[in-house]
């Protein structure tokens, strides 16, 4: 863990491949919450033929070559879609935990982490994120006019003992870890891809 934040609007370029980057990222897909404000579990609502989850699954496949895995408590089976299901490291301790999993069960340099509710999000912009990897960095995450978007980033496999640290102590906000950490921001190509659906009025 570095004791700093640094900042860069723009991925730069590393002079690696896209393939290359790609082999040292596990995707994981959060779906293990409870959609209490949405009324309905948000794992099923349907956008263009395919439930929210399914999309997830093939955007991250799409940009990683490989499936991902789904993270989360509350499922009744052990692979949807094809993709394997972990739960989280501690029950009811939101993204955080999650994230947690992710890392714990990850043989990669990083983690990327996609919630199932960001149905605006492209393969365009993962692959942004994906090119922007650079091993300085702990957090590569988008930002937008709303500030950082910590549940669509890339995170170092390195920092798993710090991120367990926060979730032992209860400290479970992800922008306030990432505050502790170097950070690369990277912008995704329209304001709408981070949009997410927490309530009825948001569909």
């Amino acid at each position: 863990m570095k004791p700093f934040n640094r900042h860069c609007e723009e991925s730069r370029s590393s002079g690696m491949t896209k393939q290359s980057h790609t082999k040292s990222i596990t995707g994981y897909i959060l779906a293990g919450g409870k959609s209490s404000r949405m009324g309905k579990d948000k794992r099923w609502l349907q956008k263009d033929g395919m439930t929210l989850l399914e999309r997830s699954c093939n955007l991250v496949e799409s940009a990683l070559g490989n499936k991902p895995i789904i993270v989360g408590d509350n499922f009744d089976n052990d692979n949807y879609y094809d993709c394997e299901v972990i739960p989280d490291a501690a029950p009811n301790k939101g993204p955080l935990g999650g994230l947690v999993a992710s890392l714990k069960h990850c043989e990669t340099t990083w983690v990327l982490i996609l919630p199932v509710d960001m149905p605006d999000l492209s393969v365009s912009d993962l692959n942004m994120l994906i090119q922007a990897v650079e091993e300085d960095y702990d957090v590569i995450a988008f930002k937008s006019k709303r500030g950082i978007e910590p549940l669509a980033a890339l995170y170092s496999a390195q920092n798993l003992d710090y991120w367990q640290m926060r979730l032992q102590a209860g400290e479970l906000s992800l922008k306030g870890g990432i505050s502790q950490l170097s950070l690369k921001t990277v912008i995704p190509t329209n304001e709408t891809s981070l949009s997410n659906l927490n309530a009825p009025e948001d569909l």
